[in-house]
């Protein structure tokens, strides 16, 4: 028997976050406004689907490929920047400024 497609509300797009969803919103500084102010309207309807918008995020595979291009520069002692161009680190190629984006998101989300 086939299993038939969960409906997903708002606060659980969230958790499958790719690049090609923050790409798709225009430049990065856009595109993580747009993230933001989704999660805003949400807690208009609720603080606990804001919160649960931000765990969706957080466990979504743009926000753990951003943990782990940070991690492995950490771990491997390079500058961000070299981490960035490491295709064996940074699959999609995520920028730079994609990447301070994402950071910023991250503090604001708090």
């Amino acid at each position: 028997m086939r299993q038939s497609a969960k409906p997903v509300g708002l606060s659980g797009e969230f958790s499958s976050f790719s690049i090609s969803d923050f790409r798709s919103f225009g430049n990065s500084s856009q595109a993580a406004e747009k993230i933001l102010s989704k999660i805003k309207s949400l807690e208009m309807d609720s603080i606990a689907q804001k919160y649960a918008a931000i765990r969706n995020f957080h466990s979504s595979p743009l926000y753990q490929k951003y943990i782990s291009i940070g991690e492995a520069s950490l771990t491997q002692g390079k500058k961000l920047s070299e981490a960035l161009l490491d295709p064996n680190i940074n699959q999609d190629k995520i920028t730079q400024e994609e990447f301070f984006a994402i950071s910023d998101l991250n503090g604001k989300l708090r």
